[in-house]
């Protein structure tokens, strides 16, 4: 078996599973960290440009609005649930 690490062609010692060595566990395991790292910066990134301040179509008090389809202000979607 070859190690999984991107650019490392080492054959896997037997008491191993995926890496060659714990060197080319732990860069791999950095590599694919700062890729999650990155896409959660991006889902976050698009996840909060619509957020801005809008007024409530119920009681009319201006709150931060999560996105387009948010309208109501927490303390009113909290009365219409009950």
């Amino acid at each position: 078996m070859i190690c999984q690490r991107e650019g490392c062609s080492n054959p896997v010692i037997p008491p191993r599973r995926k890496f060659c060595c714990e060197q080319c566990g732990r860069i791999a395991h950095r590599q694919k960290n700062l890729k999650l790292m990155a896409a959660e910066r991006q889902m976050l990134k698009n996840l909060h440009r619509d957020r801005k301040i809008r007024c409530c179509l119920v009681c009319g008090n201006e709150f931060m609005s999560d996105g387009p389809w948010n309208r109501q202000c927490p303390k009113c979607k909290k009365r219409a649930a009950y």
